[in-house]
């Protein structure tokens, strides 16, 4: 980066100005412009040396985050969605999904044969992103419903600062305008979605074809959900599993361990029977029901939680329904449909003491949370790729510089000089420059999945107020006792002055 090596900049052997300071009358600290750039320059040397790079803090990709507290020696029943969740995909699931949609709008939306020549991109987007169906924009924007400039996209062309701010007045989007005409991509089967859209915007650009954004989404949204509901993609993973089907040793272990603790299992999935039965039967074993207690397929969540559809037996042996009434649950058995009320008196679990794991904000947390008093845990696999960037020490090293210069800025501001404007300008440049810098990092048109320059993504927002846990991989949990207590960080708020820390990690009091 540029920063790393300004030129103009006094260095702390050039210089010899003394760091003499002086207090306003409301008490706030106060440098002369010599006494920042001197301070500026002794931070870089520091900072960008050409020695090893240091180490900074590091968090582990495996372990369980949390948002609020969770004691598992009070969880009764674990209950497991399957896709994303127990099953984990690779690359080729998303590619699949993604010609299958653009085929079916070819053949049935009459788009042109030549969408089928445009290929799907698996760095383009990030889960989490709005989709603009007035404008035809795809953007990320943060939990106070702010548009992250840089992040804005027409097809495949970025829009400015100065074009975003115009199109909408500024950078924050209304509530109510987010939620009729911005939908979000929320799950990671959206990722194809959303490159589709891309796609498809910049080929109507291109060949100057006119078209509605909105008639683009409806029919994009349509054909992604037809792949789903028509089973396509279903099929062709059935036929080849081990090619879209990661492995996941320790998955059996996990369901065991929790059943040898008098925890009782469940899976509830919007998947069918027979393509859970293929990818489990290749993930654990034909075996595997046996480690449920309940298994409930075609749920369809979110209804499963909202409405009062009544549970139906499903015969493996017929590949069908029967007719009789559900009034419980057999071991091994396999079940459809139904709905969270007569979930809750079949069992007789208390609500409260059972938590539901899955990958979807809106489909497996929101309502089992908020409406049933279910607690929840999030499978977030970005988790592991952003938690390593995280740890790397570029991002140490070019955080470390963001903050410190948004610090010096701070004092800038209280500088009584002529000049003062003319190096402020200069400074938040360069401190707008690590930003994307650091943005780039995870993705060079959206960046982190849960971070906008300052605030948390709207999407981190909405996982964390519905997710009491959250990690990159189901069996990360197999690192803790079934009677470990998880306790959340305290989160400060701007005004409230965090502990200091020991070398061990420790709070402390004083120097």
């Amino acid at each position: 980066m540029a920063s790393q090596h300004n030129t103009t900049t006094p260095t702390a052997t050039t210089t010899t100005t003394t760091a003499r300071t002086t207090m306003t009358a409301s008490g706030i600290r106060t440098y002369t412009l010599d006494e920042l750039r001197f301070l500026k320059a002794q931070m870089q040397q520091q900072i960008f040396a050409d020695r090893p790079l240091l180490q900074g803090p590091r968090e582990d990709p495996a372990d369980v985050f949390v948002t609020n507290e969770v004691d598992l020696s009070h969880i009764d029943a674990f209950g497991f969605d399957y896709d994303y969740t127990l099953a984990s995909y690779n690359n080729e699931l998303q590619a699949l999904i993604y010609q299958l949609a653009a085929q079916s709008l070819i053949n049935n939306n009459k788009y042109p044969a030549e969408c089928a020549n445009l290929q799907y991109d698996p760095n383009f987007a990030i889960r989490g992103l709005h989709y603009d169906v007035k404008k035809g924009l795809l953007m990320k924007i943060d939990a106070f419903q702010n548009v992250q400039l840089g992040t804005v996209y027409s097809g495949h062309r970025p829009l400015d600062d100065d074009e975003t701010r115009r199109i909408y007045n500024g950078v924050h989007i209304p509530l109510e305008y987010m939620h009729s005409f911005m939908p979000q991509l929320t799950d990671l089967f959206s990722l194809p979605e959303a490159c589709l859209l891309a796609n498809l915007t910049q080929f109507m650009h291109d060949t100057q074809l006119p078209f509605h954004p909105e008639y683009l989404y409806m029919d994009v949204a349509h054909a992604v959900s037809e792949v789903h509901s028509r089973r396509q993609m279903h099929l062709e993973v059935i036929r080849n599993v081990g090619h879209y089907v990661h492995p996941s040793p320790n998955l059996e272990n996990l369901l065991s361990t929790m059943r040898q603790h008098g925890k009782k299992v469940f899976l509830l999935t919007n998947s069918s029977f027979s393509f859970v039965n293929v990818g489990m039967s290749h993930i654990v074993g034909p075996h595997w029901r046996d480690l449920f207690d309940v298994i409930v397929v075609d749920a369809l969540k979110p209804r499963f939680f909202n409405e009062s559809r009544p549970f139906r037996q499903f015969d493996t042996t017929l590949n069908s329904m029967t007719w009789t009434k559900v009034s419980r649950f057999a071991r091994g058995g396999v079940y459809c449909h139904g709905n969270s009320l007569d979930f809750a008196r079949i069992t007789g679990w208390t609500p409260g003491r059972v938590m539901y794991v899955g990958d979807h904000v809106l489909s497996d947390l929101q309502d089992p949370s908020r409406k049933h008093g279910w607690r929840t845990g999030a499978i977030i696999r970005e988790l592991d790729e952003e938690i390593t960037i995280l740890n790397s020490p570029e991002h140490h090293q070019s955080l470390t510089w963001l903050l410190n210069l948004q610090r010096l800025i701070k004092k800038l501001q209280h500088v009584q000089h002529h000049e003062k404007h003319s190096l402020l300008r200069a400074w938040q440049a360069e401190k707008n420059e690590v930003s994307a810098h650091l943005k780039d990092m995870f993705n060079p048109q959206f960046g982190s999945v849960f971070r906008t320059f300052h605030n948390p993504t709207y999407f981190a927002h909405r996982m964390s107020r519905v997710a009491d846990l959250y990690t990159s991989d189901v069996c990360n949990f197999l690192r803790y006792s079934l009677d470990h207590t998880f306790y959340p960080q305290r989160m400060y708020l701007p005004h409230e002055p965090a502990p200091r820390r020991d070398d061990q990690g420790f709070f402390k009091c004083g120097p």
